[in-house]
């Protein structure tokens, strides 16, 4: 009986994970919800909330089960900070938000996090120290990476990385190192066999450690492109588009690439098919055919959970895909949502008043909305953090097309995936999307010159 109350008491911390605690403090967010987040994947990157709760007092509490180090993203509305935590513990951190620092950001607004009470080697310590050494190794030896001749420093760095025991003490902390050195080898050309056999081939696929993520991302950065134009290119994209079979493209990768693990192969179809799916070569229908069936007979879970955010992401940029929606106010005070703009091609575009690139690319706009404005519905919007700095930008400018504000809405730049401004979209006239973060407009005055 005892035996058996161990066992399901394994069972259980390994199915259910153990409770982690964040205790924290910041002022100027009262009533405002913080959210404890982990990244589903370090390709696509996609957000899954673990837990949300309301700041009162200038004081929150955040509990959620973890089962493995995981990086933890802490979101107030469009700010955030990372930490990684430890399943069973507790962490007492502040934060702080440097409006200074964040000034004319339209995203990746950080916040400042304050470590209260940290444990001797503790994870967050190891690796700040960690990164702040290779950060300052690699700022000291720029030049010499920069003309491919810091191999005798970079070996240095590593034997000296190697022998602090500190990066040792922890499975997580050992292999963030590992793999952020294999990325420095990378950029000091060791050799791509080299690599490969060292740090991927037959080698634990660490999907839940950010620099193993990075090295293998780095690493096969453009490969499966140029796989598809090489002399195995054609066998390769006939499996994909027209055999549909994921057994195939499988055998196919191993064959090509040396690799051995079906699970490694498999990420490295996913990534590639990711990789090349707005180039006219690769059928796209056939890439999300294929990518569906990982997602339902994957290798591993985390395959299949990529895969899972892999075609959720390409299927809402993908050709003729529905153009996510808004609710948007002009500044005349008028309500827009897409629907509005159905009937006519839509050049949206995505801008800031801090933005010098923006504000000049507008005038660009504004010639092209006077030429063709007859059959092509120009949208703007701003992300500036207030209004009153899109109103000033609109009575210097007079931008005579629709101008709407979208600086409050938070989750608007997430659904078009706007990492930068300016950034543009065209969408026909049904709504559905024609070229996802489309050339500018200085590239456009043929192209809607040919447009019925």
């Amino acid at each position: 009986m005892r035996l058996t109350l161990i066992a399901f008491l394994l069972f259980t911390l390994t199915a259910f994970g153990e409770n982690v605690i964040i205790k924290g403090g910041i002022k100027g967010f009262e009533g405002k919800e913080i959210s404890a987040n982990i990244y589903e994947d370090y390709i696509t990157f996609n957000l899954k909330k673990l837990n949300t709760t309301t700041i009162k007092n200038g004081e929150f509490q955040l509990t959620f089960n973890l089962n493995e180090v995981e990086q933890i993203v802490l979101k107030i509305e469009d700010k955030s900070t990372s930490l990684f935590a430890e399943p069973a513990e507790t962490y007492n951190i502040g934060l702080d938000y440097d409006a200074i620092a964040n000034q004319g950001k339209a995203f990746d607004k950080f916040l400042n996090i304050h470590f209260l009470f940290p444990k001797p080697n503790e994870t967050n310590s190891l690796i700040k120290s960690f990164n702040t050494a290779y950060q300052n190794f690699f700022a000291d030896n720029y030049q010499k990476f920069a003309i491919k001749q810091a191999y005798k420093e970079t070996n240095a760095f590593i034997k000296k990385i190697e022998n602090k025991p500190q990066y040792q003490s922890k499975p997580f902390v050992r292999d963030y190192v590992k793999y952020a050195i294999a990325n420095l080898k990378d950029i000091n050309n060791v050799s791509d066999n080299e690599l490969f056999n060292n740090y991927l081939n037959n080698k634990p696929i660490l999907y839940r450690n950010k620099e193993y993520m990075n090295f293998f991302v780095q690493f096969y950065k453009s490969d499966f492109d140029k796989l598809t134009i090489g002399k195995n290119g054609q066998a390769i994209l006939k499996t994909i588009t027209f055999d549909k079979s994921l057994a195939k493209s499988i055998e196919a990768i191993k064959s090509i690439k040396k690799i051995e693990q079906d699970e490694l192969a498999e990420l490295y179809l996913l990534y590639g098919l990711f990789d090349v799916f707005h180039i006219k070569r690769v059928n796209q229908d056939a890439s999300l055919n294929l990518i569906a069936q990982i997602e339902k007979n994957g290798q591993s879970v985390q395959n299949k959970i990529l895969a899972k955010n892999l075609k959720n992401k390409l299927k809402l940029f993908g050709f003729k895909q529905i153009a996510p929606d808004f609710n948007l106010q002009s500044n005349e005070g008028k309500s827009y949502t897409m629907a509005d703009f159905k009937g006519k091609v839509v050049y949206l575009n995505f801008w800031a008043n801090w933005s010098i690139p923006s504000l000049r690319e507008m005038q660009v706009i504004k010639m092209l909305y006077e030429k063709y404005a007859d059959k092509i519905y120009f949208v703007s919007i701003n992300l500036d953090e207030n209004k009153s700095s899109m109103l000033k930008a609109q009575n210097q400018f007079n931008f005579p097309w629709t101008i709407l504000y979208g600086g409050e809405d938070f989750e608007l730049r997430e659904r078009f995936e706007v990492k930068a401004v300016p950034s543009y979209f065209l969408i026909d006239e049904n709504g559905k999307m024609l070229q996802a973060f489309s050339p500018g407009p200085a590239d456009m005055d043929k192209r809607f010159h040919e447009m019925k």
